[in-house]
C-alpha cells in the first residue's frame, strides 16, 4: 500500500507543479499583453497530457512490477536463481516499458498536433507544461530529500 500511496504523491505533487506552471504562464502571457482564451485552452491541454502520461508511467511500472513479484511468487530463490529468473523475464519488462514510452510521446506529440491544427489553442502555452514535467518531478524530488534527510 505504501508503492500505491507514494505514487498516487508523485501524481499529485506534479499536479500541483503543472497548475502552478499554467498560472504561471497565464500571469506571463497577460502581462505581454497576449492573453486569450487559446492560452487557457493550451495551457489546460498540456497540463492534462502532461499529469496523463506520468499517471499512465506509474501505472504501467507498477502493472510490469506487479507482473514480475506474480511471476516469481514468494519462494525462496538462490542468487544464481534469481539472476537466471530475471534474465528470463527481462524482455518482457522492457517491451512493457518501450509501449509505454511510446504512448506517451504519441499523446504528447498528438496533443501538439491538435493544438496546431484546430487553432483552439495557443502551441506555445500547450508546450510550456509539458516541458515543465521534468523539473518539476526534479524539484518534488528534492524537497522530498531535504524533507527525509
Amino acid at each position: 500500500m505504501k508503492n500505491k500511496n507514494s505514487a498516487l504523491g508523485a501524481v499529485a505533487a506534479l499536479a500541483v507543479g503543472e497548475i502552478a506552471v499554467s498560472a504561471a504562464t497565464v500571469a506571463i502571457f497577460a502581462l505581454l499583453g497576449q492573453f486569450s482564451y487559446k492560452v487557457i485552452t493550451g495551457v489546460l491541454l498540456g497540463c492534462f497530457v502532461s499529469v496523463f502520461n506520468f499517471l499512465f508511467l506509474t501505472i504501467s511500472v507498477n502493472s510490469a512490477v506487479n507482473k514480475f513479484v506474480e511471476l516469481r511468487g514468494d519462494a525462496e530463490m538462490s542468487e544464481e536463481e534469481a539472476e537466471k529468473f530475471a534474465a528470463e523475464h527481462a524482455g518482457g519488462i522492457q517491451n512493457a516499458q518501450k509501449l509505454s514510452y511510446l504512448i506517451r510521446m504519441f499523446s504528447m506529440v498528438g496533443a501538439l498536433v491538435v493544438a496546431f491544427i484546430t487553432g483552439q489553442f495557443n502551441v506555445l502555452a500547450t508546450v510550456i507544461p509539458l516541458l515543465a514535467f521534468q523539473p518539476i518531478l526534479l524539484l518534488s524530488q528534492l524537497i522530498l530529500q531535504k524533507k527525509g534527510g
